[in-house]
């Protein structure tokens, strides 16, 4: 019969734990097979054959923001599939998987990488057992060695499993935290709740006595400034430092949450997005992604930088990264840039039922092919329009100058 601990909680014995998730630790950023339960209003995480001491005990308290529980439910996931020597067939360009970096002979733990070669060899037989001598580059997406490629073999890798479900007691303790809490977003804007860039009205703050509103570009700024106070701040990794990702040629219809999710999905970022309105002209959009911390904003420009593979809406518009900026001036500077000088009115967008998911192409396939020639497109059509404001630019200067030499009136 199971134990019951100082909390009066039901403590599994050895025998009953079943450590069939994978955790991400935060003390290594690794990946471990663990069994949770939970204590009262804790969450206890214990690590396959590692010791009572080892493990890690969260508070239904612990989590500040929303941002912060997604992220800490982003932490699980089903166990990879180790693969057997006659399955490296599997192991094609674009995989995702777990895989093992060593550190001495005896200290190895997993990351997570993207299989970016392979040199394929002819198998060997050992004892009646069929053996793989192929090697397999590897493009690291977190860990030490994120960003930089290294060459493994089949015994050190895993395959990554489709999204699980959820695991109960992990549900469970995420419901407590969400009942001892109301949660708020990092940025206090409705953009991160899932409105798109056509979607998007001004929208009432509750003053004193009256209510001011907002529009879009308004609470852009305004968000930015609340993160420059916050930036004075320190956190376990020192001074926060805001950095911020423009990407180009977004679906009009892509709502913020569904790009936070899937970033978060894939890298265990979860980023601030704005998805930014666009004229009734335009076939596309532009957004910002924001983070509070170098770290993450590497880890994402090492996913969004992948020459392997691509980020495209269902359809297959690809993603094309702009400008990367670091840095509160920087960011401020940019945005400035953004900011209307008369009122915006941006309509709804009546086609409510367009499907906004985003998928990640890999190298190699048609899908890869098609968003890279549109991506090119995408960059001409840029480029040349580029050309076209700098042409603009030097035609106003030279009626400006000539309204100078004239003495005209100041008039518009």
């Amino acid at each position: 019969m199971s134990p019951n601990n100082e909390l009066g909680a039901v403590v599994p014995t050895a025998e009953e734990l079943n450590y069939t998730i994978e955790f991400r630790s935060y003390n290594d950023d690794a990946w471990y097979t663990v069994a949770v339960f939970i204590e009262g209003s804790t969450l206890r995480v214990k690590y396959l054959n590692f010791s009572d001491e080892n493990d890690d005990v969260f508070k239904s308290t612990d989590f500040k923001t929303l941002k912060e529980k997604n992220e800490f439910k982003g932490r699980f996931r089903q166990l990879s599939k180790q693969l057997q020597d006659n399955e490296c067939r599997k192991l094609v360009k674009g995989v995702k998987v777990c895989a093992s970096h060593s550190f001495t002979e005896t200290d190895f733990k997993f990351y997570d990488a993207v299989v970016d070669a392979v040199q394929v060899k002819e198998h060997s037989t050992e004892q009646e057992e069929e053996l793989c001598l192929c090697a397999f580059v590897l493009f690291w997406l977190h860990g030490p060695i994120a960003g930089n490629l290294t060459a493994a073999k089949i015994e050190n890798i895993c395959i990554v499993q489709p999204k699980m479900d959820d695991n109960p007691s992990v549900v469970s303790f995420l419901k407590i935290a969400s009942e001892s809490k109301d949660y708020t977003s990092s940025y206090s804007s409705p953009m991160s709740n899932g409105v798109s860039g056509r979607d998007m009205v001004a929208y009432c703050i509750e003053g004193s006595n009256n209510a001011h509103r907002l529009g879009f570009f308004e609470r852009l700024k305004k968000a930015i400034t609340c993160h420059d106070r916050r930036t004075e701040d320190t956190d376990l990794g020192g001074i926060k430092t805001p950095c911020m990702i423009l990407v180009g040629n977004l679906d009009r219809e892509l709502c913020s949450s569904t790009v936070t999710e899937f970033l978060h999905e894939h890298t265990s970022v979860s980023p601030n997005v704005f998805i930014f309105p666009s004229l009734s002209s335009e076939i596309y959009t532009r957004g910002a992604i924001l983070l509070d911390s170098e770290k993450d904003f590497q880890k994402l420009c090492v996913f969004l930088s992948n020459p392997n593979c691509m980020i495209t809406s269902s359809a297959g518009r690809p993603w094309v990264i702009i400008e990367k900026l670091v840095g509160l001036k920087k960011i401020k500077a940019s945005i400035r840039t953004l900011l209307p000088t008369s009122k915006i009115i941006v309509q709804k967008n009546r086609n409510s039922g367009t499907n906004n998911d985003l998928k990640v192409v890999r190298k190699g396939t048609k899908e890869f092919e098609i968003a890279s020639n549109l991506r090119d497109l995408f960059l001409a059509f840029s480029s040349h329009q580029e050309r076209l404001y700098k042409r603009l630019a030097l035609e106003e200067a030279k009626i400006y100058a000539a309204r100078s030499f004239l003495n005209l009136p100041n008039r518009i």
